[in-house]
């Protein structure tokens, strides 16, 4: 493989090993996704020239050094360095002769700002120092691809020492901290990287036909056929083995049996076919599994996710013999709930009501879920059939559940006795089970006959790894492996994103990664699923598409009330609730198209109902 290509998972992330990897300078600590948000920022008490760097790569070479200090010429190396795919030489023109620079997009280092914090010259060297000089340089990290192939959000600062010298009047780097890492500033890692999904199947037992998206990175400015062939064929390896250090470790699985080779490079032809030859253990895989495999390689290479595909159809090989007819139907990406307009619940007067599809006037109560108390928390389950509701309890919660429900779910009344308050949430996922939440307790009444247990928080990241967080939200997605999570601790409201494993049949979580670190304040109040790729939170007066990548988040639409305290989605179509002040329902069926919000409630009742804190929902 070429230099300036490499793939990178999210944090944790496993690196594809074509590459010898570096061990990273400096100390770094704590492990999330990687927010994208911000600029270069210049060296304090330079001349000013560095603020030319900002603009379009690859940056000018650097000047004299009457017009150039040291300083300029280290911040313009780093920022030249975001061209090391397309244009290495940018970077190479900062450097004095003989300086070795090899940088390994599996060995990079990400950093928001640096500040100066020595400047020292040689003993050697006569006063004012007119050859030589060091300069100490403290970084404050945002993510890492380092030698153990992870991606990981870092915290604190690390120091890093680069050495200069006079060449033909000009300073030049004439010692790197590292001359096999690649340092980038967290803006130029956004023009030089995209994200792209690798799909593995969900371990879930009744969900073993869904493929889970596993994002990952690729340079952007592998924009040509060659390069394109390259990612591909790095995307294929990546599928070989089911990822061993991602977040969804354990959680999902390949199809791709062990010993299965890749006998020749992927190709992409001029007309976006790509190709590709397996061998090994491929070769005498059942029909079934080179199926499996088959949607797999599929959904990678010719679907879109966070970007366009690599190629516009598939070309499956075993040892050279093109397989045709491959049965892979049923296996895919679930879709999120129902397709909008869908019908929308939502609990008033301590009794839940349904808004028919396409609008209109809401239902009589649900005669069964009728209640003395206030519902907290709402569910209904993916197919639109069945609804639970909770309600306090003593010091816990109480839910009631569709009797329609086979009887091993609960059939009218679960009643969960804990310290922890309330029910917070609800969620039905895809197999059949409901999650709920009660400060930071997290609950599940399985279908399969194992009962409600309780299954522990995951582990936070980073430092406050063992701090004490209360669980506000708890949505699962449909491939019933993914778990998004609103918690509230001692850094305020964060998203998480943890991944649901089973062992004889018990669920419980990996370790938690934050995700939309780069909400503004106030922080986020809510979520939704959106898509299979992004959640649809609640911050404040606005509504962000946040992608589980780490990314940038965007925004996806500005409510029409600034007291809404809940959101659900459809797929498509957004609902918010409100239950400060004067109790609403607004609804929004194309929010990525900048559509309108409606108000659905109240219609005209004999009397104003009250909305439980609950908030609408969509089935899911």
């Amino acid at each position: 493989m070429a230099r300036g290509t490499g793939l990178a998972r999210r944090c944790p992330l496993r690196v594809l090993p074509l590459f010898a990897l570096v061990t990273a300078v400096g100390v770094l600590t704590g492990c999330a996704t990687a927010p994208t948000s911000g600029a270069a920022q210049p060296l304090p008490g330079n001349n000013g020239q560095a603020q030319a760097f900002v603009q379009p790569l690859p940056p000018p070479g650097p000047g004299p050094a009457t017009q150039w200090t040291p300083n300029d010429v280290v911040l313009g190396f780093l920022h030249a360095s975001a061209s090391f795919a397309l244009d290495p030489e940018a970077a190479r023109r900062y450097l004095a002769p003989g300086v070795s620079w090899d940088p390994n997009p599996s060995n990079v280092l990400i950093v928001s700002q640096l500040s100066i914090r020595t400047v020292r010259c040689p003993l050697k060297v006569a006063p004012g120092c007119p050859q030589a000089k060091k300069i100490g340089i403290l970084a404050n990290p945002v993510a890492s691809i380092r030698g153990s192939g992870q991606y990981s959000v870092e915290s604190g600062t690390i120091s890093l020492s680069f050495g200069l010298a006079m060449v033909n009047g000009g300073w030049r780097i004439s010692s790197l901290p590292n001359s096999h890492l690649l340092l980038l500033f967290e803006s130029d890692f956004r023009q030089v990287f995209q994200a792209k999904s690798l799909y593995f199947f969900a371990s879930v037992p009744l969900n073993e036909q869904d493929l889970v998206p596993d994002p990952v990175f690729v340079p952007l400015q592998a924009n040509s056929n060659a390069t394109s062939t390259v990612v591909a064929d790095e995307l294929v390896r990546g599928l070989l083995t089911a990822p061993d250090t991602s977040w969804l470790s354990g959680a999902v699985s390949t199809a791709f049996p062990r010993g299965t080779a890749l006998l020749q490079p992927v190709t992409v032809s001029s007309n976006l076919t790509v190709t590709v030859n397996l061998g090994g253990a491929a070769a005498r895989a059942s029909g079934k599994q080179i199926g499996r495999m088959y949607a797999q390689l599929r959904q990678t290479l010719t679907m879109p996710s966070y970007s366009q595909p690599i190629a516009d159809s598939l070309v499956l090989e075993i040892n050279g013999r093109v397989r045709r007819g491959t049965k892979s139907r049923g296996m895919g990406v679930p879709d999120l709930r129902g397709k909008p307009p869908s019908t929308l619940y939502y609990a008033t007067d301590e009794q839940v009501r349904e808004v028919p599809t396409g609008g209109g006037t809401p239902s009589a109560p649900v005669p069964w879920l009728t209640t003395s108390s206030n519902i907290t928390a709402l569910a209904v389950s993916p197919d639109g059939s069945h609804v639970a509701a909770a309600v306090p309890d003593g010091s816990g919660c109480a839910i009631a559940v569709d009797p329609a429900l086979p009887k091993d779910v609960g059939g009218s009344l679960v009643t969960w006795t804990n310290r922890s308050g309330p029910c917070t949430s609800l969620s039905w996922d895809d197999s059949g089970d409901l999650w709920a939440t009660s400060g930071s307790q997290v609950w599940v009444t399985q279908q399969r006959g194992v009962g409600t247990q309780s299954v522990p928080l995951p582990t936070l990241p980073g430092k406050n790894a063992k701090a004490d967080y209360r669980v506000l939200s708890l949505q699962i997605a449909p491939d019933g492996v993914r778990a998004a999570m609103l918690v509230s601790g001692p850094a305020g409201n964060q998203l998480l994103l943890a991944a649901v494993t089973y062992f004889d049949g018990s669920p419980s979580f990996g370790p938690a990664v934050p995700v939309g670190t780069d909400l503004p304040s106030p922080g986020p109040v809510a979520l939704a699923w959106y898509t299979p790729y992004y959640l649809a939170v609640l911050d404040g007066s606005q509504i962000y598409q946040v992608p589980l990548t780490g990314g940038q988040s965007t925004l996806l639409s500005l409510p029409p009330t600034t007291a809404a305290t809940s959101i659900t989605s459809s797929g498509n179509a957004l609902a918010l609730g409100t239950t400060v002040g004067r109790p609403r329902v607004w609804i929004n069926t194309s929010p990525a198209s900048g559509g309108n919000w409606r108000l659905e409630y109240p219609y005209v009742p004999k009397r104003e109902l009250v909305l439980g804190t609950a908030g609408p929902v969509y089935p899911g």
